[in-house]
């Protein structure tokens, strides 16, 4: 998932195993590198954030999960799938942001 991530444009960095917190202490300065897919294998994929949006909504209606989905991409253009509408029904993903309109 790190690899997609880069490819679009995202700075990935390795979680705790089944936490949302950075598995590395100068996560802020982390890089991926070859090798590191296999290395944190067993770790969460966060993302850093800064240029980017995150959006979380937790929905357990598949439609309206879709819905929301949509109505963000349109609002943000498109983002990764690769998070969401898991099993849960639940719409995470995140957005590059786009330069400010004045």
């Amino acid at each position: 998932m790190a690899t997609r991530l880069i490819e679009n444009g995202y700075l990935p960095v390795p979680l705790v195993k089944g936490q949302k917190k950075p598995f590395l202490s100068d996560w802020v300065k982390y890089r991926f590198m070859a090798g590191d897919e296999q290395r944190f294998a067993d770790r969460g994929t966060g993302i850093i954030c800064g240029a980017q949006v995150g959006v979380d909504v937790d929905v357990r209606d598949p439609t309206i999960a879709a819905q929301i989905r949509t109505v963000f991409e349109d609002l943000l253009g498109l983002a990764p799938r690769e998070s969401a509408m898991r099993q849960r029904c639940c719409c995470s993903t995140a957005f590059k942001a786009r330069a400010s309109r004045r």
